[in-house]
């Protein structure tokens, strides 16, 4: 589609008066040396605003609404919970009513494989959206592709005080050195635990555990093993654990562990390295030797996350969706949250949570970019903290308002601890071809015990590292 038309696309004028060296360096780093003589044949009718400093003005500043007269419409391509959605349509109108020139046109799309595939679609059949939202395991494929643009001219011409927001989640966003996506909400992998079961049971709390530094991996299988009693379908089990493998990086990263052989720079794989075996292996047996974990027949049937819901589970490691878990929970039993076990290695965790991209074929940055640092502004960041969606990205509003919501959770501190400890994902453009084709079928077999951690790691090693030899 031909965006040339489109209020608000990219042009400058060197000849201009106001031609100043930002948008000259805007021109060269977004539209290429080679296209700068055509591609600046016109300055730009809306230009990203002066020097901001201070994170609460960043969308509430006259100065960063938008100084055209005509408006401009920026196509936002999103997925989200019910929750999400209904803070979308609030972040929409915050948005429109500070930036009265632009308008957003917000097009929800199903979440997980298909997003993404519509996404590509779009980008291929010439109508991309202006600004999309993506989640860290799909960033590393789209990055390589080139779809997101680089958010670092932006971020320097402001000032954008990229300091104030948690540095595991900005670095999260990064691809080979460069910022392609502005953090929207993070989570992190945390312990749920039914205080109910673990007062009637006599067995010490994660929490409390943890401050007489007890916590550990062999503690948690102590107290799962309190904690699980039963047969068939109603047992209640001890613990239970995400097998997707970005939620299993916690463990194999805390038993001193890697998944590549420097996650860093991902390429090649190495999970028969000794400390990722032993994490594995560990886990597995806690659903197979020691039976304290439901099994992957069991969880066929009836997930891990409605097991906790309904009392049924006593430990679950999962994300920080504190808001599902209330109204899921709603007053049943009591439940907060607890650290992970320090592991061999110590407690490392994971980045995670969603972000928000501008498309690199958009004409209308200047736009996406208001757009996304409203959401990131303590303005935006107000709207996911009232309804308790994830963790703030604003490290200030995570450490005060955020913290002294009411309970549950009792404990929020973990989950910032967490972050301190946080590392990003590794970064491969693969990932999602590894974790199909390598990585989740030998995973089937090990959680199924008809095959050692040992024997499961040297195979997804060779399966994919032979993908990697040919991409």
């Amino acid at each position: 589609m031909d965006r040339s038309d489109v209020p608000g696309a990219r042009r400058c004028d060197a000849g201009s008066p106001a031609y100043t060296r930002r948008w000259l360096l805007r021109c060269i780093v977004l539209g290429g040396v080679a296209t700068l003589s055509t591609a600046c044949a016109r300055r730009a009718p809306q230009a990203v605003s002066t020097a901001t400093t201070s994170v609460s003005s960043i969308t509430t500043s006259p100065a960063k609404q938008a100084p055209v007269t005509q408006r401009t419409t920026i196509a936002v391509y999103y997925w989200g919970s019910l929750a999400e959605l209904q803070n979308y349509k609030a972040l929409h109108a915050g948005f429109e009513q500070t930036n009265p020139t632009i308008t957003l046109q917000m097009n929800p799309g199903a979440g997980g494989v298909p997003y993404y595939q519509k996404l590509e679609a779009m980008v291929a059949g010439g109508t991309p959206p202006d600004v999309f939202r993506l989640a860290p395991n799909w960033f590393a494929s789209l990055a390589a592709k080139h779809l997101p643009a680089k958010l670092d001219p932006y971020v320097a011409a402001d000032k954008f005080p990229l300091s104030s927001y948690w540095n595991a989640l900005v670095q999260s966003w990064r691809y080979q050195g460069a910022l392609l996506t502005m953090p929207e909400i993070g989570n992190v992998l945390v312990l749920l635990y039914n205080v109910d079961l673990f007062k009637n049971t006599g067995v010490t709390d994660p929490n409390t555990a943890d401050t007489a530094k007890r916590w550990t991996w062999d503690a948690l299988l102590a107290a799962a093993q309190r904690l699980t009693h039963g047969v068939g379908g109603n047992k209640q089990f001890g613990f239970s654990f995400i097998t997707a493998i970005q939620q299993l990086l916690p463990w194999i990263w805390s038993a001193g562990g890697r998944l590549f052989t420097n996650d860093a720079q991902p390429t090649t794989l190495d999970v028969s390295d000794a400390h990722t075996v032993a994490a594995f292996q560990w886990l597995a047996d806690l659903l197979n030797k020691y039976q304290v974990a439901p099994a992957p027949s069991y969880t066929a049937t009836v997930a891990p996350s409605v097991m906790f819901y309904t009392g049924r589970l006593a430990m679950y490691a999962t994300l920080t969706d504190l808001g599902t878990v209330r109204q899921q929970v709603n007053g049943k039993f009591d439940w907060d949250v607890g650290p992970l076990p320090s592991g061999p290695a110590g407690r490392v965790n994971f980045a995670g949570g969603a972000g928000f991209a501008l498309a690199a074929t958009s004409r209308a940055h200047d736009q996406g970019w208001l757009f996304l640092t409203y959401i990131a502004s303590k303005q935006g960041q107000e709207q996911y903290v009232s309804r308790q969606l994830e963790i703030p990205v604003l490290k200030s509003l995570a450490a005060g308002s955020w913290l002294k919501l009411p309970p549950p959770p009792a404990h929020r501190a973990p989950i910032l601890a967490a972050l301190h400890e946080a590392r990003p994902i590794p970064k491969s453009p693969q990932m999602l071809q590894l974790a199909a084709q390598a990585i989740n079928p030998e995973l089937d077999l090990l959680w199924s015990g008809k095959v050692d951690a040992k024997t499961a790691m040297a195979e997804i090693d060779r399966k994919a590292n032979g993908i990697l030899r040919q991409s």
